[in-house]
């Protein structure tokens, strides 16, 4: 058992807070409760639905801070799905004036949002100019109060009296205010909404300019971004899409596209699958780079994988840190997992050249060629019952169950999409 289900277990043993909310639909503790059994920031602030504890989980619970040390836990809707951009990134073209910022030396998320903001991509995508930094930091939240939506039907009316809040970046122009939330490296289904709306109502208060929420992310030198809208400053659920955008940043005029991919592929010798490796099971190929940027900094075990990847298990994790031992980055020894010299050297590339280095190590592999020149020839991609026969005829790859082959093939036509959706 984890320290974070041993801690909300150990609360609810003495506290009995599923009784409170079954009987009056909340229950409210304060910090100084939660620090009997753990450092309130540590068990009491979760970026995504996938941290939570499982009696949480079990129960569809979440928290929302309501004072400077005062909780609410309810089965209420805080999460917020981050709908996939589906379209290619666009390149945008930086200047050498920056001489303190490299893309390849990004390892926060402040100072890719700082990158961002330096080569004009903020104002860019938001479409206004002279935008100039503010509230960054932690600030208290003021007065407001909001509804927000419960699981069992129904809503709950919350009242919020400065609460701490955390703020990535604020910048405000001549006719807005833009808050910034940011994540680097890791792949999330969903994010807590109170991350935007609670600085959002903070500025409320005290602007009257309009305010725009944007979730920033960026995972290998792509930067998502998705700006939203609050159409009820009182309903905490009614925060909406409305524009999303992915761009990579290059300092040189190289582009990949499918033309400088396919010559390069064309020039580099199909591989030999690796014996004691696994085929690959991993579909998220955007998880197996967060894997290798965590490794970068030290080996791990696969439990410590599971956050920084974005996945709730073990058997997860290893199958992604399998998927990188398959492309020669990383070794596993003794129940961990570290980066191999080929892995470190691709790190010390700049985004794009990783990024194009990623696509040629998977186009070396013969199942995920045959099925990315279908693509050039057709514009059609394979679906998986069409990958699994040339799965199946390959010799070289390790005899699997029927079941088995069927998720291995998933995963091929999911990393070739990942190229084809990551060409200029």
């Amino acid at each position: 058992m984890s320290e974070l289900e041993r801690v909300w277990n150990s609360i609810e043993r003495d506290y009995h807070y599923l009784d409170v909310i079954r009987s009056e639909g909340s229950f409210v503790i304060s910090a100084l409760e939660i620090k009997k059994y753990k450092e309130p920031r540590l068990v009491a602030k979760f970026d995504t639905s996938e941290d939570l504890p499982d009696i949480f989980k079990r129960n569809r619970l979440s928290i929302l801070p309501i004072t400077r040390g005062t909780y609410l836990i309810s089965d209420i809707k805080t999460f917020l799905p981050l709908q996939e951009i589906s379209q290619k990134p666009v390149g945008i073209a930086v200047s050498d004036e920056l001489s303190t910022a490299r893309m390849s030396d990004i390892s926060s998320e402040s100072q890719a949002i700082n990158y961002a903001c330096g080569v004009g991509l903020i104002e860019r995508f938001v479409g206004e100019t002279g935008l100039k930094a503010t509230l960054d930091g932690r600030q208290g939240s003021g007065r407001f109060d909001f509804k927000i939506e419960r699981h069992s039907g129904g809503f709950l009316n919350i009242q919020v009296d400065n609460a701490q809040i955390e703020i990535d970046k604020c910048l405000e122009g001549k006719n807005s205010v833009v808050i910034i939330e940011g994540k680097k490296d890791r792949i999330m289904p969903d994010f807590m909404e109170r991350q935007l709306f609670y600085p959002a109502r903070m500025i409320k208060n005290i602007s009257r300019k309009s305010i725009k929420p944007i979730f920033f992310s960026y995972n290998n030198g792509i930067i998502d971004i998705r700006e939203y809208v609050i159409n009820d400053f009182k309903d905490y659920n009614s925060m909406s899409l409305i524009k999303q955008g992915r761009f990579y940043l290059y300092d040189s005029l190289f582009k990949i596209t499918k033309d400088v991919l396919y010559y390069q592929m064309s020039k580099t010798p199909v591989v030999k699958e690796p014996i004691d490796i696994p085929f690959p099971q991993a579909n998220t190929f955007d998880r197996v780079i967060s894997l290798l940027e965590k490794l970068r900094l030290g080996d791990c075990t696969p439990n410590e994988l599971t956050y920084p990847i974005g996945v709730s298990t073990t058997r997860q994790s290893n199958y992604y840190g399998d998927a990188a031992a398959y492309l020669g980055l990383a070794w596993k020894k003794k129940g961990m997992f570290g980066i191999t010299k080929e892995g470190k050297e691709l790190m010390k590339k700049m985004p794009y050249e990783r990024l194009f280095s990623y696509m040629i190590l998977i186009l070396s592999h013969y199942i995920f060629r045959e099925v990315f020149i279908h693509w050039l020839k057709t514009g059609e991609l394979y679906e998986v019952a069409d990958i699994l026969p040339l799965l199946i005829k390959d010799e070289d790859v390790q005899s699997l169950k029927e079941n088995v082959y069927e998720r291995r093939a998933s995963t091929v036509r999911s990393w070739v999409k990942w190229i084809i959706n990551n060409l200029s």
